[in-house]
């Protein structure tokens, strides 16, 4: 009972530290969203969708996690633009190729102008999303260096890891999570969680490893 409670004291701190780290690390990676959602390729805004789901995941309050859906938004916005512009500009030069050999002419420049960066409406998340872990909380020696299992039951089919301690290496295949834990050097327990997402739903595994 003792060797219980003291394994669950290990991981609450763990998760207050986790906590503090996460609130210094959101801001950052909002700020390098919106850094990288100002050049308009579809490279910068795929690079700054990343960012800006980061620091969601990283925000505790419902209103930056909503902020950071909006920029998400937009950044998808642009892409739509940027694609929906080389279909046109494509189509075009399709066009004025064949005039020309028709009859030749100078071609002006086409000049594009940059997308315009605007608030649409949030697309509506996916309902019902379940997803558990087998088993629901991970326990590991203190040696570490092998390899652990744990099965990943989910109704979607796309998810993936977006947080994990430092201590860890992991894999993902189609159903499940292989996990490896460096030897654990301190004096006590140590304790982390495992982060994994699904269409904006967020869910934790807990892991420990022995002292």
């Amino acid at each position: 009972m003792k060797k219980r409670l003291y394994i669950l004291m290990v991981i609450m701190t763990s998760m207050v530290i986790n906590v503090y780290a996460q609130k210094a690390s959101a801001d950052k990676f909002y700020r390098q969203g919106l850094t990288l959602a100002k050049t308009q390729t579809i490279e910068s805004q795929k690079n700054a969708i990343v960012s800006f789901r980061k620091a969601k995941v990283a925000y505790d309050s419902k209103q930056k996690k909503n902020l950071c859906d909006r920029q998400i938004t937009i950044c998808n916005n642009n892409i739509g633009k940027i694609l929906a512009k080389r279909k046109r500009n494509k189509k075009k030069a399709t066009s004025n190729a064949k005039a020309a050999r028709d009859t030749p002419q100078p071609e002006k420049e086409d000049t594009l102008s940059e997308p315009v960066i605007e608030e649409v409406i949030q697309p509506e998340p996916v309902e019902n999303v379940s997803l558990c872990f087998y088993p629901e909380m991970l326990m590991l020696s203190k040696k570490g260096g092998k390899y652990v299992e744990v099965g990943v039951q989910c109704n979607q089919e796309e998810w993936d890891i977006v947080e994990c301690p430092s201590w860890l290496t992991y894999t993902i295949s189609k159903n499940k999570i292989v996990v490896k834990a460096y030897r654990n050097i301190l004096k006590r327990a140590r304790g982390g969680l495992i982060k994994v997402a699904c269409h904006g739903k967020i869910f934790e595994l807990i892991v420990v490893q022995m002292k």
